[in-house]
């Protein structure tokens, strides 16, 4: 580890980027801990290392020019030879990230406070020429009061220039890029509100726009396809938000509010509506979520047509950006894991082939498993599509048609019965989001209910959000700790993280509890194999086989394990056996 850069005494490490470690250091001059940002280049040309040296130098001039409370400060520029560090603002705490991977749902009114605070910092810096171009929940620190702000301004167009090693390759946070940044449009302040509208989206149901998929099919569904209403992820949110935040999201920048600060504002207005005592729900079904170049856009979101066209500002024109201000980190990032995906909702098709010279190829399907694909884009000059634009009909509505139009139906106060009755069916839709909100008001009812537990830890395993899982398994335990499911389920999320003493420990006290449960066993009989223990392996998949002959994967899985001892012959009667019970049920 580095002792000093420049005057700077370094303390620890605080983490790693994707060009340098950030330590905690000390400032002697003035007596005060920062920051410090060290960047690595990692060029061999010299020519191209200086060159980004001196964009470095001028893009952290103007980020240290930026003045906000929702801003991290920057403070300092060293170039010490070998070694060039960022000095910045030191903000105990934690990111948004890190916030968020232990509470996936956000509480409303914390989502509505993050949301404006953001809002003004960036309408802030957009109005002094600079765009930041990686907005994420990772640049949003969290101080001691969980104040936003937002850091990385000053490094972004370095981080471009290093990892783009193609003309007309994008490497970035791909879950959060506007479409006009991935087709390598020149950006203004949309496409930092753009990104806003994710992180939103990614507070309020848990999970990102489309989930976890190569970049290259990423940047596909992102410049061409409609993410699911947030309603259809959360059905506790009141309709409205569906139009909000789909007018953020609009494919052409030109169709988003004018400001951030209008976007927030919609955003709060409506979650100071949502109240846990008194729920709102949508009556009417959610409509599929259609291709982005759909005639009818309006229609995804039927529960919301009036409040639109009512609510929406006119559009102004945004005030043009400095394009000489600081750009995106060039930081791949992948999400937690796969989103699970509600089954009224059909996999988005790609819309025909459009008749513009600016687009992103589909991803190449026959791309070997593991290999890295990059977004391959086409930038010859062309005027960009208004296919993709999310077009609300301005016309005005009358009493009567309002009259028609759906509803949302405002409960009063649930009992805890039907809460977890109401959290049952939702888990059954996949609205998991939904159903965190329904198990929580159990939870809040009838706090010693182990169930309220458990059931929301299941919504939060489905949404592999392990850790909050975990939480709640481990309140559920403490209250009745003689239940055999709870240390299962609490053991399979350890699996998921790869902590497998724990999860082995869950699993032997569920089996003891409960020697005869195929669903423990198969999991200790997993776990047993990924540590290379087949003989254990092999006992638990017998022991399951014997409780449940019919068990087609436990058969094929006896087969792997039969495999790794060597025992072709038992391996192939149990392949056998399976290909016959395979065929019965197909029959």
């Amino acid at each position: 580890m580095l002792e000093s850069v420049g005057r700077y005494k370094i303390l620890s490490p605080l983490g790693r980027g994707a060009m340098g470690v950030v330590y905690l250091a000390e400032d002697p001059v003035l007596g005060r801990q920062v920051a410090l940002k060290t960047i690595d280049f990692g060029l061999e040309d010299e020519a191209r290392r200086q060159f980004l040296r001196g964009r470095l130098l001028r893009d952290a001039r103007a980020a240290a020019s930026l003045s906000h409370p929702n801003v991290v400060s920057v403070f300092d520029i060293v170039d010490a030879g070998a070694t060039l560090a960022v000095i910045m603002e030191y903000v105990p705490g934690e990111n948004l990230g890190a916030y968020l991977s232990r509470n996936p749902v956000a509480d409303p009114r914390f989502a509505a406070q993050i949301v404006k605070a953001m809002a003004a910092a960036l309408d802030y810096t957009h109005s002094r020429g600079v765009v930041h171009r990686d907005i994420k929940p990772a640049n949003v620190m969290l101080d001691a009061s969980r104040i936003p702000k937002i850091t990385d301004f000053g490094i972004a167009r370095v981080s471009e220039g290093v990892t783009t090693t193609v003309a007309g390759s994008v490497m970035g946070t791909i879950e959060y890029m506007a479409p006009e940044q991935i087709k390598g449009e020149a950006v203004d302040g949309r496409a930092d509100q753009f990104a806003l509208a994710v992180v939103t989206y990614r507070m309020l149901t848990g999970q990102t726009l489309f989930g976890e998929h190569s970049m290259a099919t990423l940047a596909y569904k992102i410049v061409n396809e409609l993410p699911a209403p947030v309603c259809s992820r959360n059905s506790w949110l009141p309709p409205t938000m569906d139009a909000i935040i789909a007018k953020a999201l609009s494919k052409e920048p030109q169709d988003r509010y004018a400001t951030c600060m209008e976007f927030a504002e919609a955003v709060t207005g409506a979650l100071g509506a949502v109240d846990r005592e008194a729920p709102t729900v949508a009556i009417s079904p959610i409509a599929p979520a259609p291709k982005a170049n759909s005639k009818f856009p309006a229609l995804v979101f039927g529960c919301a047509v009036v409040a639109v066209a009512a609510g929406l500002m006119l559009w102004r024109p945004w005030s043009s950006s400095n394009s000489h201000g600081p750009e995106i980190s060039a930081e791949a990032v992948r999400p937690a894991g796969p989103v699970p995906r509600d089954p009224q909702i059909p996999p988005a098709q790609p819309p025909a082939p459009q008749n513009s010279e600016k687009s992103v190829s589909p991803p190449d399907r026959g791309a070997p498993a593991g290999h890295k694909i990059f977004a391959k884009l086409v930038v010859e000059p062309a005027t960009p599509s208004r296919d993709y634009a999310l077009e609300i009909p301005p016309k005005k509505v009358t009493a009567a048609q309002r009259a028609e139009q759906p509803q949302p139906v405002v409960l009063p106060p649930v009992s805890a019965e039907d809460a977890m009755a109401h959290g049952r069916e939702l888990m059954k839709s996949q609205d998991y989001a939904g159903a965190i909100q329904a198990f929580s008001k159990v939870a809040d009812l009838r706090p010693q209910n182990a169930q309220a537990y458990t059931s929301r830890g299941n919504a939060y395993q489905a949404l592999e959000q392990f850790e909050a899982a975990i939480r709640d398994y481990d309140h559920a335990i403490r209250i009745n700790p003689a239940v055999p499911g709870f240390y299962a389920a609490r053991g399979a999320c350890y699996m998921k993280l790869q902590k497998d003493d724990l999860a082995l420990a869950d699993l032997n006290q569920s089996l003891a509890l409960k020697p005869d449960a195929p669903a423990a066993l198969s999991s200790r009989a997993r776990l047993y194999m990924a540590l290379k223990d087949f003989h254990k392996a092999l006992a638990d998949w017998t022991e399951v086989i014997s409780l449940q002959p019919e068990n087609i994967q436990a058969h094929r899985q006896r087969a792997n394990t039969y495999r790794a001892l060597g025992d072709k012959a038992a391996a192939q009667a149990d392949i056998q056996t399976a290909a016959e019970l395979a065929a019965k049920k197909g029959g």
